[in-house]
């Protein structure tokens, strides 16, 4: 049964490290693939970046789509992450109206306190500015923050366009902090480009990488 097995692979294709699509594969080059994450594209966050546009790759291939962020420097303390989507794909319209709500859970490094607790000031109310996704974030070069932002079937034309955020960092204040986002962009328009920055000041490093879901 294993000669058999073995002998309905596509070893040409596989030594290219492509998962052939006659063969359950999707053609997407191997080392791009975790599990079911497809990467689209990725960008590497120098010092002083004024923000991080992504403004193509979240279209209908796929219906769900992930950016992950890996320690993303903040540069300068007490400033929020935020995110802007647009309808369009050449850098233009950033901010449509989104509701959604901003919980957080931290503990003081020294154990004086810990909380799990609804966050309502960063909530936001059909609001089309930059939509928080973290908050109070270190000053030490030490100190950043990691986040998962869930996109689901944002290239859809009938309905909004739901997501959720989970992150966790270094408050400024030494807190181990996770944030917990979840909410609506409220348009039936597809949404095609978004945007990442600070609400003051510029990144400093980090890596933004953007990923299709197989379903």
């Amino acid at each position: 049964k294993l000669i058999m097995a073995l002998s309905k692979i596509d070893v040409a294709n596989m030594l290219t490290g492509t998962a052939p699509v006659a063969n359950g594969g999707t053609g997407v080059t191997s080392i791009d693939a975790i599990g079911n994450l497809v990467k689209i594209s990725s960008q590497t966050i120098s010092n002083g970046t004024a923000s991080v546009e992504f403004t193509s790759g979240i279209d209908s291939t796929y219906r769900i789509h992930i950016f992950r962020y890996n320690a993303i420097d903040s540069g300068g303390g007490n400033t929020e992450l935020t995110f802007a989507p647009s309808t369009s794909n050449d850098g233009t319209g950033y901010g449509i109206a989104t509701t959604c709500s901003f919980a957080s859970a931290y503990a003081q490094e020294g154990g004086t306190s810990s909380a799990l607790q609804n966050e309502g000031s960063y909530d936001s109310h059909n609001d089309a500015g930059n939509i928080p996704l973290s908050r109070a974030n270190g000053t030490g070069s030490d100190e950043i923050q990691s986040m998962d932002m869930t996109c689901y079937d944002w290239a859809n034309t009938t309905h909004v366009k739901p997501f959720r955020a989970v992150s966790v960092g270094h408050h400024q204040a030494d807190y181990s902090i996770m944030n917990f986002v979840g909410g609506f962009v409220n348009t039936t328009s597809a949404i095609q480009s978004i945007r990442f920055k600070l609400n003051s000041g510029t990144l400093n490093g980090g890596v933004i990488t953007l990923y299709g879901v197989r379903t």
